[in-house]
């Protein structure tokens, strides 16, 4: 099972996620959400980590302008959409790589299959974008998985303490967390970080 650690706002909060054997990052491109980054601070913590970890671009609604800004950088290595964007939308972008997050309870009436990415992202349907910190419906999402034709990501108010039962219940194909993690938000706690990789890896 996959883990991206979501949120990063530090390069210490990157390399340490990285020593516990993380498989993504996330970098939050979303001005209202309290973990935003900008995209040069994010783009020297992309560029000084080393090969073979995934690099996440989080949007949310974003312009083609900013798109190209993201995409010019040239060291991320996929587009984690988390807005209102269409199927006709995630096709614009292609051939990107693309995750889509989809809100429970929405998601259960979506085509998901429509949709031209490599990933459904699972998160509490909110207002709210960059990390709400809410819990998820996880048998729903479990019935979601079962009948996705797309790798399904679990995220949502996912915690050291719960996040073991979660995996449980839905299996997914990833974990995604990020401020199950933090001391406050877009700073990580090292060893919050530490125990969730740990009950994950259980």
């Amino acid at each position: 099972m996959k883990v991206k650690y979501c949120g990063i706002t530090q390069l210490r909060d990157a390399e340490y996620a990285l020593d516990l054997g993380v498989d993504a990052l996330g970098f939050i491109f979303y001005p209202k959400s309290p973990r935003f980054i900008d995209i040069s601070l994010a783009t020297r913590i992309a560029s000084s980590l080393p090969p073979f970890v995934t690099r996440v671009a989080v949007t949310v609604n974003s312009s083609d302008k900013e798109i190209e800004q993201i995409r010019t950088a040239g060291c991320f290595d996929r587009l984690q959409l988390h807005g209102d964007e269409t199927v006709e939308r995630c096709h614009e972008l292609a051939p990107a790589s693309l995750i889509k997050a989809v809100g429970i309870p929405l998601a259960v009436d979506v085509d998901l299959a429509a949709y031209p990415v490599q990933g459904v992202l699972l998160d509490k349907a909110s207002t709210k974008r960059g990390g709400t910190g809410e819990t998820i419906d996880w048998e729903v999402a479990a019935e979601i998985r079962q009948s996705s034709r797309h790798p399904i990501i679990l995220s949502g108010g996912l915690t050291p303490e719960n996040v073991q039962k979660a995996v449980e219940i839905v299996q997914p194909y990833g974990i995604d967390v990020c401020s199950g993690i933090e001391s406050r938000p877009g700073i990580k706690d090292h060893q919050k970080m530490k125990e969730f990789i740990q009950q994950c890896r259980a």
